[in-house]
């Protein structure tokens, strides 16, 4: 991951002999072993320094690192290997386009769905479809999960009880945090209905993946008031409960670390 090597000069410039120092570092992205070969051309000082070595390294580190040409050929290496993993996915994808056939052919539509490069790269092709091949615009989609998401979900309605959720029990977090901690018994009845009305949105939340809903979403405010609030009377709830409840053998028994999981804590409980 690191070279550095130093070459004497047999040659005065200003009264003083040099020696150049190469240093070479984090070189790529990716792990895989190779040979470079670097000629070593000291531009103006060129007749001062002329050597050639090989040097083995794993690859490791930024792309950025690398010269023009030495980027162009590790790209064009990469890409000379894709002719030889397509033909052996060839069966499978003969198979995909057999069926694609056959949907088309029912009335079916194409859909892309996809995220990052590979979806963006799915939406371009389905744009193509119909200026190149003169097909309906339906009937080849690009859809970024985002949108498939918001056409799947009514996530209006969702947002809407979040945001309720979050009127709702906001008073009582501003009174938990500015004032004194809540009695015992306060605290017991504010996680009963704390946990019950948010479990009866939470109950009907497709729990997409956070990077498919809107930054603003209603959802991420209302999840972090109710584990604001969980966290600040989870003690005291279980204080009351020692007090006034007991099993058949006496005194409960120490809570499980599962009583934790529902709103996990950032101290580790």
């Amino acid at each position: 991951n690191y070279l550095s090597a130093a070459y004497p000069v047999q040659h005065t410039i200003a009264g003083r002999n040099l020696v150049f120092s190469l240093n070479f570092q984090r070189k790529f992205d990716f792990d895989r072993t190779i040979d470079t070969d670097f000629n070593l051309v000291g531009g103006s000082f060129g007749n001062f320094i002329s050597d050639r070595f090989r040097v083995n390294y794993k690859q490791s580190g930024q792309l950025n690192a690398l010269s023009p040409a030495a980027a162009i050929e590790l790209m064009l290496s990469e890409d000379a290997k894709l002719p030889a993993a397509i033909r052996r996915e060839a069966p499978k994808i003969e198979r995909v386009i057999g069926k694609i056939v056959a949907a088309f052919k029912r009335g079916g539509r194409l859909f892309y769905v996809g995220a990052g490069t590979s979806g963006r790269l799915g939406i371009l092709d389905a744009s193509e479809c119909p200026p190149t091949f003169r097909v309906p615009s339906e009937l080849v989609q690009g859809i970024e999960p985002a949108e498939l998401v918001r056409r799947a979900f009514d996530l209006t309605t969702l947002g809407q009880r979040y945001r309720q959720f979050s009127a709702l029990f906001a008073p009582v977090a501003e009174h938990l945090f500015k004032g004194a901690a809540p009695v015992p018994a306060r605290a017991f009845v504010i996680r009963t209905l704390l946990v019950h009305e948010y479990r009866r949105i939470h109950l009907r939340d497709p729990l997409v993946p956070a990077s498919l809903l809107p930054a603003d979403y209603p959802g991420h405010a209302a999840y972090a008031l109710c584990k604001a609030i969980y966290h600040a009377v989870l003690e005291a709830a279980e204080t009351h409960l020692d007090e006034v409840a007991e099993c058949f053998a006496g005194a409960l028994p120490t809570p499980a670390p599962s009583l934790y999981e529902r709103f996990p804590a950032t101290d580790g409980k």
